[in-house]
């Protein structure tokens, strides 16, 4: 999963009565270790079967070279379609929850000096933290991230400072509430599927 990129046109191959069937289609992202796939034409109609269809082949391009994983597909949300690797394969992926590229303001408060905000910029943002466009943020400190991604839809959690580099911090969700961790992750997977549809 770590070779898609968002985007990119692939082949599922989902087992049919009369043999394999091909399937075109997009890689909206890779979500939970799951390929989330956005198929223009679904001739099958596996984007609106319930459960799970074993034994299908995601087939792509990586480098010019072919890649082929064996796995599931299983119907996912708004009528797309998640391909998880059931081949014995284990590889991390780079991150657990999708990431949407996005530039809103954000405030920071931090844990120990609560008087001091700290403004910045989104780099993106998901369910599983945020990456922020400022300087100077000490590495485990704990902030208070407010910021809004649309005008009835605002996050104000806590995070912590888990990477940095120059000019920006990554940060991911202590405490971040179930309601809006599930909010947000929807709102990214959404975009998402946006972007995939017009691209």
């Amino acid at each position: 999963m770590q070779r898609l990129d968002e985007h990119q046109d692939v082949t599922l191959s989902v087992p049919g009565d009369g043999g394999p069937v091909d399937l075109p289609a997009r890689v909206v992202t890779v979500d939970g270790g799951e390929a989330l796939l956005y198929v223009p034409d679904d001739a099958l109609g596996v984007s609106g079967s319930a459960g799970i269809t074993m034994g299908c082949y995601m087939t792509f391009l990586h480098h010019n070279r072919p890649i082929a994983l064996h796995g599931y597909v299983r119907r996912a949300e708004w009528s797309t379609l998640r391909f998880g690797v059931d081949d014995g394969v284990s590889i991390r992926p780079r991150r657990q929850a999708a990431r949407l590229p996005v530039a809103i303001p954000v405030e920071m408060v931090a844990e120990d000096s609560p008087g001091t905000t700290i403004k910045g910029v989104t780099q993106n943002v998901g369910a599983g933290g945020v990456a922020i466009g400022c300087d100077g943020l000490p590495a485990s400190a704990v902030y208070t991230v407010r910021f809004c991604l649309e005008e009835n839809f605002c996050i104000s959690a806590e995070c912590e400072v888990v990477g940095r580099r120059p000019g920006a911090v990554s940060m991911k969700w202590s405490h971040l509430d179930h309601a809006s961790g599930t909010q947000l992750a929807a709102y990214v997977l959404e975009r998402k599927l946006f972007e995939t549809r017009r691209s």
